[in-house]
């Protein structure tokens, strides 16, 4: 398990929390979310579609929701913290250079102030007293967790997206679609993804 924090300026106000809490759409800041939680728990592991190696140490977090694209950068910093150091909606095709430079000069000025609770855990806390933010949160909920299943699964494997398309039949179009919280499975499609990681679908309620 990672610990995630924001950047914070000078004055302790925290840039992405505001970016996050300014997206409108709840379905898209409640997918913007979960995406930080899954930094959490995977973090060095996240690979593309989920994450993507900028340059120099800067990495981009991916989130999409319909048509809506969010972008995230974040860094690496000491043992297992990262830092989130901005954010924006996606309107162009590559990642805007001055979001890059703003991420690298924020790593080098950033504060080393330690906390006990995770920013994006105040953050979502904060978010779940809003109703219409809550529902587009439980409404997430099942892609979230065949999402998490899924990476952690192909992780385990040691396979990318590509290979394991080639070994379970299912097209890596429809495995990327699956990483990136954009529809929920077919029983059938998990059982082939799950022969495809040498594992056994078994289905639990609880």
């Amino acid at each position: 398990m990672f610990e995630v924090e924001f950047y914070s300026l000078a004055d302790g106000t925290k840039p992405v929390g505001q970016f996050i809490k300014s997206i409108e759409d709840d379905k898209l800041r409640a997918k913007v979310i979960r995406s930080i939680k899954l930094l959490e728990t995977f973090g060095s592991e996240l690979r593309m579609p989920e994450s993507k190696h900028i340059e120099n140490g800067i990495y981009e977090l991916r989130t999409i929701q319909s048509n809506n694209i969010v972008r995230c950068l974040y860094f690496f910093y000491t043992g297992k913290k990262i830092i989130v150091t901005n954010g924006w909606i996606k309107k162009t095709k590559k990642t805007p250079p001055e979001e890059i430079e703003l991420a690298k000069a924020r790593r080098v000025i950033m504060s080393r102030d330690t906390k006990k609770t995770s920013d994006i855990d105040e953050l979502l806390q904060e978010e779940l007293k809003n109703p219409s933010f809550a529902k587009a949160w439980e409404e997430t909920e099942l892609e979230d967790q065949v999402k998490r299943m899924l990476i952690q699964a192909r992780i385990d494997s040691g396979l990318t997206q590509k290979e394991l398309a080639a070994k379970s039949g299912i097209r890596q179009s429809n495995i990327s679609r699956i990483e990136n919280g954009d529809c929920v499975p077919t029983l059938t499609t998990l059982h082939a993804i799950a022969r495809g990681t040498g594992r056994r679908l078994k289905i639990e309620m609880v």
